[in-house]
């Protein structure tokens, strides 16, 4: 009976060391951000989940939030801006949208890809990294905000990581599209007003 209640509350009972301690069902939203770059807005959220595998982290974002993906970050003005305003100072690692295709690719620097479908052509790996730390195909996973230099880590063990960055990206009329758009509205508006008038 408490189980079920427990469950349909959306809290989950968890035993660390013989104690029961309460552990939120869903990510926790620490903090959001908006980069425009050119044309292009790039809205950012992260989110706290200690443990959650890189797998579960994007079945979430694309069952729960179903205009995000997990970040792609593709330059390093990109990077600066998520590292200074989403990062901010928080600590720990957290998952972005890079992963190995195939998951079972050997190499560990071969076959980075982004969920987004973007081009995989920036990278910021920590120095010695990526480097399948456990062996070979066990690390196929891209983590962000590693150690203190807010570099990228190749990542398998879930007890590293903190949580995830999630983004949305939508495209930003130019100002001299809306300024045209505005005014030939107002010439429509002046003229359907002037026929009116007869």
């Amino acid at each position: 009976m408490r189980k079920n209640l427990l469950s349909r509350l959306g809290v989950g009972l968890v035993m660390l060391g013989g104690v029961a301690q309460f552990a939120s069902a869903d990510p926790v939203l620490m903090g959001s951000a908006t980069w425009i770059d050119g044309g292009v807005k790039h809205e950012y959220s992260l989110y706290s989940y200690s443990g959650m595998s890189w797998d579960a982290a994007n079945t979430w974002t694309m069952s729960n939030l179903p205009d995000y993906y997990l970040a792609s970050i593709t330059s390093a003005a990109e990077e600066s801006f998520v590292n200074t305003n989403v990062f901010g100072g928080q600590n720990g690692e957290y998952w972005l949208g890079g992963y190995q295709n195939p998951i079972s690719t050997p190499v560990a620097t071969a076959n980075w890809v982004w969920v987004s479908g973007d081009a995989w052509s920036y990278s910021d790996w920590a120095g010695g990294e990526p480097n399948d730390y456990y062996g070979p195909g066990s690390e196929q996973y891209l983590g962000g905000n590693w150690g203190g230099l807010k570099q990228w880590n190749d990542e398998g063990a879930l007890g590293n990581v903190s949580g995830f960055v999630v983004e949305k990206t939508v495209s930003v009329p130019e100002p001299s599209t809306v300024s045209l758009l505005a005014l030939g509205l107002g010439c429509m508006a002046g003229f359907v007003g002037v026929r009116r008038k007869k």
